[in-house]
């Protein structure tokens, strides 16, 4: 927290130009004479952390919510005039923001950073509690309240000694080998322990960093240790005390290991670290998002085909398929054909077969005469006609909407990777237009806030401004052709459709897997140039690659010019019609994806 202050003084003073409620943080996007960037302050109960980013994505519901609303009114258009810690080694920031730097302040912002603890908090004059991202009541703790209208109370303060009160080398060892004592005899703590408990401010990923700076054994008992570790041990701790002085630290992280120090213990330096936390923190957040999103999806997906595939089979039996009811008139011409050779109260009668000239025996009611069992196989054979016609455009709307879902499944079980969780929430939006799953409880907020920020982007282009960069924008994705021209894959069935019907040019060239499930491909070719061989089979490898064929060696893929696709009306999202097309074969195992071993 010290470090990320330190680095926060280059951005004071800087106008707040917008604030976006996420839905566990908030973003400001501040502006200084030489740049502009959001500041990401993350109350997750994992993934706390205050960071430098890029925009948030919009159109969440988490924008409209009343917090939200409150930041936006009280901080857009002033500027931030301070940042500091107001209680040494806690995590605690407070932001200072006036009309004009100098001034006293109009608000502040608390950002108290404490794992499930995290809050962020709107303060007024005389440190009144204007709005919070959580209050805590009476029943919630019997230690600290936030609430609303009441007066902020710093955190009470972790368990510990001060580290500026122990200096010098005696004092420090004296601290850890006292609580190394006071430990039961079956539970020898170690110097990493010892070092969390004995000080404030020391976290285990720091109490680690100082071992092994110092190149002592971060698990033995601090009473092993020689005089020369504990020497090496004391400058060390003198280093970061120095550091937390003079804001000089030296963020390094690993990138094989995923840990990251302020002491330089790791081995690839960081040149900032606002960014750096920020994206440290964000990625696992979105992976945990994503992955519980995609469950969710793919079991709703399973249970809709399930669903459909019981109403075929139920529809089949109805008569929605086949020739049923040829069959009954055929067989009730037969009888009348041979009514002449059908004894009364017969209760079958051999006729001849006139397609193989076999003799069949057809089975008849001994209670009816024969002119009368064959009117009754007439009527059987209109009400099977009836049956079929009234069933067969309910079966192929269900087969429909099956092979719908098969290009979701297919295009959930391909999307990889927790930074394109806009395009799986772009599947659910989908599934529930189709009602296919009920909708969360916060869709209509969404909707609304979506509908505002795509209203918001409109408006940004036409004057210019480009419109903030996480508004509106569909994540294909891109690849290039030997030949230097873009290629362009949807990840889902909306972003089909846009590439196909929205963004496809006359003279493109459009592409998918023929007779399976698959994403479409876009390759965009300028006027006056046209692809090569090599440009068409990486295009149609990667067509091959996106689909359920990606497995199989080589397939069909269907090439077309857009100007020859059209979209039926009333169709799923990503389907589509060829009024032309010719074929090539894909191999998918060649494609771009599958030499770098890329699954997405």
């Amino acid at each position: 927290m010290a470090a990320a202050t330190e680095e926060l003084q280059a951005w004071v003073p800087a106008k707040v130009e917008a604030v976006v409620q996420q839905e566990n943080g908030a973003a400001l996007r501040l502006r200084t004479l030489a740049d502009s960037a959001w500041l990401h302050l993350d109350w997750h109960a994992r993934y706390a952390h205050i960071g430098v980013g890029g925009a948030p994505l919009r159109g969440a519901a988490a924008e409209l919510y009343s917090f939200g609303s409150q930041l936006s009114a009280s901080l857009r258009g002033l500027v931030l005039t301070r940042a500091w810690l107001p209680t040494p080694y806690e995590r605690v920031l407070r932001l200072a923001f006036a009309q004009r730097p100098g001034e006293p302040p109009q608000a502040e912002l608390v950002y108290e950073c404490m794992a499930r603890y995290s809050n962020l908090l709107l303060l007024g004059p005389g440190e009144m509690v204007l709005a919070a991202a959580h209050q805590v009541g009476q029943r919630m703790s019997s230690v600290r309240h936030v609430q609303v209208g009441g007066r902020w109370d710093p955190p009470p303060p972790a368990s510990g000694l001060d580290p500026d009160s122990c200096l010098s080398l005696e004092e420090v060892r004296s601290v850890l080998c006292q609580l190394e004592e006071a430990a039961p005899a079956d539970r020898q703590p170690t110097l990493a322990q010892v070092l969390v408990r004995g000080f404030r401010g020391v976290s285990p990923q720091l109490a680690r960093d100082l071992a092994v700076a110092a190149g002592v054994p971060l698990n033995a008992p601090p009473s092993t240790l020689s005089p020369d570790q504990w020497a090496r041990l004391h400058e060390r701790w003198q280093g970061w005390l120095s550091a937390l002085r003079s804001g000089a630290f030296a963020p390094s992280h690993c990138p094989a290991s995923g840990a990251y120090s302020l002491l330089g213990t790791q081995p690839q330096a960081v040149p900032c670290v606002l960014p750096f936390l920020h994206d440290y923190y964000t990625a696992p957040q979105s992976a945990d998002q994503f992955g519980a999103l995609k469950q969710q999806l793919t079991r709703a997906v399973a249970a809709a085909v399930t669903r459909l595939q019981k109403k075929v089979e139920s529809l089949q039996r109805q008569g929605g398929e086949g020739d049923k009811h040829a069959q009954t008139q055929r067989l009730a011409d037969m009888v009348m054909a041979n009514v002449y050779r059908i004894e009364p109260k017969a209760a079958s009668v051999e006729v001849e077969d006139w397609d193989s000239g076999e003799l069949v025996t057809i089975q008849l009611d001994p209670e009816k005469s024969a002119v009368e069992f064959a009117e009754g196989l007439y009527k059987q054979a209109r009400k099977q006609r009836r049956a079929a016609e009234q069933v067969a455009p309910l079966l192929a709307g269900a087969r429909a909407e099956l092979d719908y879902l098969a290009e979701v499944e297919l295009m959930l079980q391909q999307m990889e990777g927790g930074a394109h969780l806009a395009a799986l929430q772009e599947v659910q939006a989908d599934l529930v237009a189709g009602k296919y799953m009920k909708a969360p409880p916060d869709a209509a907020l969404a909707d609304k806030a979506a509908s505002k920020a795509a209203t918001k982007a409109r408006r940004a282009a036409k004057r210019g401004g480009g419109g903030d960069e996480g508004a509106g924008q569909l994540d294909f994705r891109q690849y290039t052709s030997p030949s230097g021209f873009a290629v362009l894959v949807g990840r889902n069935s909306r972003q089909n459709d846009e590439l196909t019907c929205r963004l496809a040019q006359p003279g493109d060239v459009w592409m998918h897997a023929r007779g399976v499930p698959g994403a479409h491909l876009l390759m965009r070719i300028p006027a006056g140039r046209a692809p090569e061989d090599a440009d068409m089979d990486f295009a149609a490898d990667l067509a091959g690659w996106f689909s359920k064929a990606r497995t199989q060696g080589k397939c069909d893929v269907t090439v077309c010019d857009p100007k020859d696709i059209t979209k039926p009306t009333g169709a799923k999202p990503g389907q589509v019609l060829c009024r032309r097309e010719r074929v090539l074969v894909g191999r998918p195992d060649r494609s771009a994806l599958a030499r770098s071993g890329e699954a997405d």
